[in-house]
């Protein structure tokens, strides 16, 4: 609750407005830093008046605190009518209550439309306003009250201003930030992925950011790029941002005659085109207007949304293509008549279908089984959203969402959250409207009961609330320094007074207003409806309406005389009017009879300013003629000039008809007057809360609340932590209000836990939770002989503790303030380093020795061997990594120590000899080169020596450094070889054997009577193959390179009649592993012996007994025995045929010849390839 100073209002038919305070969202920046200090509050004063006839510096205002003291003002405001104004920010202590005044030196009021603001937060947070009413008379008051700065996020608020892109896709549109408060440096995360501060080279669309500051505030804003402006012509666009104007642009205006069609549909099937309409002025009159048609679809035939057709039709607001358009357009119809003007100003958006969401009302104050809120005071109202189809199309969340806030006493807000004081007893209807970023709204209401005066409370928080143990706090309700008293608790008195009967219509008569020059009618009213005393007040004459027609207003003067005889000017002659007529009149009628009378009246809350000022309001009368626009005007003079004047009475209603010729009538008149009799006002009732119960309570400490009264409550907190104070009381009408304030009572300071220091002589102390006086270290145990310093020093919260030896440390810290104490020891402890694991060096006599040094201090290295004729040597002994040399193989110890705790770890390394081994290839046989591979171990290289070899003998080796080699022979022996390994110098030897195979033939060497022998061969390398030596022609070999082959011999062909193979002996060679076989192969056949001959000397050569083949070469002997049939033996030859000699056909003794006929004969020879004698025995017929 708020302390406010007035706790009795006067109530006539409902309780008249106590105070409202609305703590507003940051919208828009008109500063972006505050140049006031800390615990104060900035504050703006804007406003503007429209009475063009004050004159500068009669307007003013002033800021007063609660002893009247005047804190700022402003004397004199050179700025004419009409002129916005905003003062430079003025710092005023936070959580105090003020008064803002207003002032006018004329006492004539600022005029109608006139308002005023008060803001924080750089111009973006209002706190006060005149609400739509107008300062009136010498001026008016308004009380307000600054917040407390609560939070690092006070007043932390962002501006965005977006440049338009040059296309509907150009990516050339911008948005420009601007924060206000804040904690920099800021973090900016856009929704399209951008982190700069401003968004550039953008699309067309809607943009939100995200901007955090150093201590975590954080604010989500919404802009949106604009696409190019529209102008209305005939054409269409698909487009989904952008202004749409009229033809004339935001500054001309559109023309006469002007007949346009134009078709704006969406760019995405799922949106539909949404038109916002934010000025719309198309004027016209009642008988000429333009008119303005938007149709739900793409062409004019589709269903219509809006409709324009003359003065007095809404303006479109905002239209949106409907869900059963599938097209998602929207096509405008504009007509202009004959008339001209400003036309209108609307932003293109393209919205997607709505998702479903609801609000609900969240009251402080309780809601009852109806469902009715029965307000106590002021209410702390927020509103409650939930989402469930959030991003199905778009996203929804409370920082796009609009919310709007309507009480149901002509006040508004549009915060989510709201405190609200209805000033009013009476019911209300309030509701609440919450608009998503896509335009798609939910609603809710609820009744509210205001019919409790309430309870006004107060409490001015300690300014210190952070206290010691012990302390007494003495906290009250009233300002401190301030000799007013106010009580934590002040009940609301309503005075409730007679409903305000004098408030009403009296009419007066009409009156003919015939031609004359210069002649005044009068026609009079005599009121006697009010208390014989009431007197006016400068505003309780409201309004003066006449029914009247008359054919030309320039002729006229009118004016009302108040019973004491003050008379205000209506309308006065000269103020214009020329042929302008008021009503359908008839001019001129000798017969009386009146026209069409219209109503025009003079209101202290017009409509338009006075007859001089309007002469363009006009509208064609059905008689032709333009005539004034009924409606509510500006009198030129000023209705409170009938302040004093008695509300009873004659009043007298002056025409003065200054020109002859036209005429015209009065038809009615009346006067309407609000007048309340001061001094006669009737109490009917009074309403009071009564308070039922009042205390004090501290949930964590109860005994810690002392003594409490309505003014004091005096506190004595002892135990540490956070204490709140709680002030609750109730009422007769059930309602309940708190106030609290907070005490944070200080605990021992907090110097954490124990400590473990690994091995650094420099740690660090800290301690928490010191009061603002501070305090100091103390040592108070460590090792012997030990020593420390302090740096900067033992008063600081963080200092930097130097030591001298490893072991445990004690140290206590005692605050100023409260002469609480703490400990807390530190081991400063002996960290061993960590030597990391050398692999065995092979070969080498050095090696890279490392170590893992957790305390950073740094060390030093040390190495020894057991066997002292081994030296080895440190390149480095400070480094964390180093190189050991050696100067023979064997294995070294070396150990790290730390620097100031001298832990230690220890290492060997090992240096190690391998051999080599080389691979045996086995015995190659029949081979000259061989492939030789040596394992070598070792990280080094190696090399290959021929040691020995046959002599007389060649070898080529490959290479002499890889472990893989190729070695190649010329002739058969023994060849030894060593391969040695760097470094190590060990080494493997091998005798690498070459060996000669012979050949081994599988040979048929007899072939009896065939043309081919099958030739085999077992050999072991380097074949050449077979090979012909001699013999009686030269075979054919089948292939000379197979070990299986077949050998063909020729065909004789010396006797074409008996062409027969080449027989005889062949000899043949196979030659491989460097060595050649010779064998022969003999082809013969079984004797061949005829069965006839002729022994007649003639020419066909068959006069001897001859055998074919029957030679010395394969036959050693030759026997032949010829018998007759008698079996006698005819003749014989121990050499036949190998001495050259056959049988003629004689007998062998007489040497006769042989008859014709048959003989036998017996063979026998002695065959020289088998070593057998063969027989062949058979007949030979003789015949000559």
């Amino acid at each position: 609750m708020k302390c406010l100073m007035n706790t009795i209002i006067k109530v006539k038919q409902i309780v008249r407005l106590i105070s409202v305070f609305v703590l507003m969202s940051c919208a828009s920046l008109a500063q972006e830093f505050t140049t006031c200090e800390s615990g104060e509050v900035g504050v703006f004063v804007s406003m503007q008046y429209t009475d063009i006839n004050i004159p500068a510096g009669e307007v003013s205002w002033d800021i007063q605190d609660v002893d009247g003291n005047v804190l700022e003002d402003l004397d004199y405001l050179p700025i004419a009518s009409n002129f916005l104004y905003t003062s430079d920010e003025i710092c005023l202590p936070e959580g105090e209550i003020y008064t803002f005044n207003t002032y006018d030196a004329g006492g004539d009021g600022w005029g109608f439309g006139s308002w005023y603001e008060l803001s924080i937060c750089g111009g973006n947070t209002p706190i006060i306003n005149n609400s739509g009413s107008a300062p009136t008379g010498d001026g008016g008051s308004e009380s307000f009250s600054l917040p407390f700065v609560t939070d690092n996020c006070f007043c932390f608020s962002l501006d965005l201003e977006q440049s338009s892109a040059s296309t509907p896709t150009a990516a050339d549109g911008s948005i420009t930030t601007t924060s206000y408060a804040g904690n920099p440096p800021f973090t900016y995360e856009w929704s399209n992925g951008a982190t700069t501060e401003d968004l550039n080279n953008v699309a067309p669309g809607v943009y939100f950011v995200t901007i955090t500051d150093s201590l975590g505030c954080e604010l989500t804003e919404m802009a949106e790029v604009q696409g190019p402006n529209i102008y209305m012509g005939n054409g269409n666009q698909t487009v989904c941002t952008g202004y749409f104007y009229d033809s004339g642009g935001p500054n001309g205006n559109f023309n006469s005659n002007e007949n346009y069609v134009y078709t704006i549909c969406s760019d995405a099937p799922d949106l539909s085109s949404a038109i916002s309409f934010y000025s719309f002025n198309l004027t016209g009159s009642f008988w000429s207007s333009p008119t303005m048609t938007i149709y739900d679809g793409e062409t004019t035939a589709s269903p219509i949304l809006y409709s324009y057709t003359g003065p007095g039709d809404s303006p479109p607001g905002t239209v949106v293509a409907t869900d059963d358009n599938e097209s998602g357009c929207l096509t405008i119809f504009f007509s202009s008549g004959n008339n001209e003007s400003a036309g209108w100003f609307a932003e293109i958006d393209c919205q997607y279908p709505c998702q479903d969401f609801t609000v609900q009302i969240e009251s402080s104050d309780w809601i009852n089984a109806l469902g009715q809120l029965e307000a106590c005071y002021d209410i702390d109202l927020n509103a409650l959203t939930d989402y469930p189809e959030n991003n199905e199309y778009y996203f929804q969340e409370d920082n796009t969402t609009s919310f709007n806030w309507v009480f149901g006493d002509n006040q508004v807000s549009d915060d989510q959250s709201v405190t609200y004081l209805y000033a009013e007893l009476d019911t209300f209807n309030l509701s609440l409207v919450a608009t998503d970023v896509n335009g798609c709204s939910a609603e809710t209401s609820i009744e509210v009961i205001n019919d409790a005066p309430g309870v006004m409370t107060s409490i001015f928080p300690p300014e210190d609330n952070e206290v010691c143990p012990e302390t007494i706090v003495e906290v009250g309700s009233t300002i401190p320094g301030s000799d007013s008293v106010i009580y934590f608790f002040t009940p609301i008195t309503w005075v409730i007074t007679e409903e305000a009967l004098n408030v009403g219509e009296d009419f007066g008569d009409p009156i003919y207003l015939p031609d004359g020059s210069g002649v005044s009618y009068e026609t009079t009213v005599n009121i006697q409806a009010f208390d014989s005393e009431a007197t006016l007040d400068d505003d309780d004459f409201e309004e003066i309406c006449i029914e009247i027609e008359h054919s030309y207003l320039g002729d006229l003067q009118l004016e009302l005389t108040s019973p004491n005889g003050s008379t205000v000017i209506l309308h006065s002659y000269g103020s214009g009017g020329g042929s302008t007529w008021l009503g359908n009149a008839i001019d001129n009628d000798a017969t009386e009879n009146p026209g069409d009378c219209w109503e025009y009246c003079w209101s202290i809350e017009p409509e338009f300013s006075t007859f001089g000022n309007s002469l363009g309001n006009t509208i064609i009368a059905p008689n032709g003629n333009p005539a004034m626009a009924p409606g509510s005007y500006t009198p030129e003079g000023d209705f409170s000039d009938y302040q004093g004047s008695s509300a009873n009475g004659v009043w007298t209603l002056t025409i003065t008809d200054n020109l002859a010729i036209d005429n015209g009538f009065i038809c009615a008149w009346g006067i309407t007057m609000n007048v309340v009799g001061e001094e006669e006002e009737v109490i009917v009732d009074s309403l009071v809360p009564e308070i039922l119960s009042y205390g004090w309570y501290c949930a964590e400490e109860p005994s810690s609340i002392v003594t409490f009264d309505s003014t004091t409550v005096i506190v004595q907190p002892t135990t540490p932590g956070i204490h709140t104070y709680v002030m609750s009381l109730s009422d007769s009408y059930g309602c309940d209000y708190t106030e609290e304030f907070i005490l944070d009572v200080y605990s021992i300071p907090e110097t954490g836990p124990n400590l473990v220091s690994e091995c650094q002589d420099q740690f660090n102390l800290e301690v928490t939770n010191v009061p603002p006086g501070g305090g100091y270290w103390e040592w108070i145990d460590g090792p012997d002989d030990s020593s420390l310093s302090f740096d900067p020093d033992t008063n600081s919260l963080t200092p930097e503790i130097t030591v001298s030896e490893v072991g445990d440390y004690t140290f206590v810290f005692t605050d100023n303030d409260c002469s609480l104490s703490n400990t807390v020891s530190v081991d400063v402890q002996v960290v061993d380093p960590i030597v990391e694991e050398s692999t065995d060096v092979i070969c080498f006599l050095d090696n890279t020795i490392s170590v893992i040094d957790p305390t950073g201090n740094g060390g030093y290295w040390t190495v020894f061997s057991m066997d002292t004729s081994m030296n080895a040597s440190i390149a480095d002994s400070s480094m964390l990594e180093t190189n050991l040399s050696v100067d023979d193989f064997g294995t070294y110890q070396v150990a790290f120590t730390v620097d100031f705790c001298f832990g230690t770890d220890t290492m060997d390394v090992n240096f190690i000899t391998v051999d080599p081994f080389i691979y045996n290839p086995g015995v190659q046989v029949c081979d000259w080169d061989v492939e030789l591979e040596a394992n070598n171990p070792s990280p080094t290289d190696g090399f290959w020596e021929l040691l020995s070899q046959p002599n007389h003998t060649s070898a080529e080796i490959s290479s002499f450094d890889n472990p893989m080699i190729t070695m190649e022979v010329d002739d058969f022996g023994g060849y030894q070889m060593a391969y040695t390994i760097n470094g190590c110098e060990t080494s493997d030897t091998l005798m690498v054997q070459f060996a000669q195979a012979i050949p081994q033939l599988s040979i048929e060497e007899l072939v009896l009577c065939d043309y081919n022998a099958e030739l085999q061969v077992e050999s072991y390398g380097m074949e050449e193959g077979w090979g012909f030596v001699d013999g009686p022609a030269i075979p054919t070999i089948i292939d000379d390179f197979a070990f299986d082959t077949e050998l063909v011999v020729p065909t004789n062909l010396d006797n074409p009649t008996n062409p027969h193979p080449e027989y005889g002996d062949y000899t043949l060679m196979y030659t491989g592993c460097d060595t050649s076989i010779l064998f022969n192969v003999l082809f013969m056949c079984d004797l061949e012996i005829p069965n006839t001959f002729s022994p007649n000397d003639d020419a066909y050569g068959n006069n001897l007994f001859t055998i074919e083949d029957l030679t010395y070469e394969f036959y050693s002997y030759s026997n032949m025995s010829i018998y007759n049939r008698w079996g006698d033996e005819v003749y014989k030859n121990g050499h036949y045929g190998l001495d050259g000699s056959w049988w003629d056909g004689k007998v062998t003794h007489q040497y006769d010849a042989l008859v014709t006929g048959v003989y036998f004969y017996v063979l026998k020879v002695g065959n020289k390839v088998t070593q057998e004698e063969d027989v062949y025995k058979g007949v030979v017929s003789i015949f000559y």
